[in-house]
């Protein structure tokens, strides 16, 4: 399936997406990428979980889409803030 990688740039304020592929831009030399985010996007990946964003930054006219959510193992919950500026998302109708 074809997902546009420059969606990000149209998300609003309470859009619903999901994380549907690895992020192409996580795989270019150089990129360093933090283990708890790397498990983060495993875990959205795995469950196709559905984020909702819940604040856009503007920086230099370009908005930039925010999304918390809650990753519950073992009855520990982990509390993550992603800033959506990637490919590999698909909106949520």
């Amino acid at each position: 399936m074809n997902y546009d990688p420059e969606l990000w740039k149209t998300l609003k304020l309470g859009d619903r997406v999901k994380v549907m592929s690895w992020p192409t831009e996580f795989d270019a030399p150089n990129y360093t990428l933090h283990e708890e985010t790397r498990e983060a996007y495993e875990w959205l990946l795995a469950r196709r979980y559905v984020l909702t964003i819940d604040r856009v930054e503007y920086h230099d006219g370009q908005s930039y889409p925010w999304a918390d959510f809650v990753v519950t193992t073992y009855g520990v919950d982990a509390y993550h803030t992603m800033m959506l500026n990637h490919s590999g998302l698909e909106l949520v109708e």
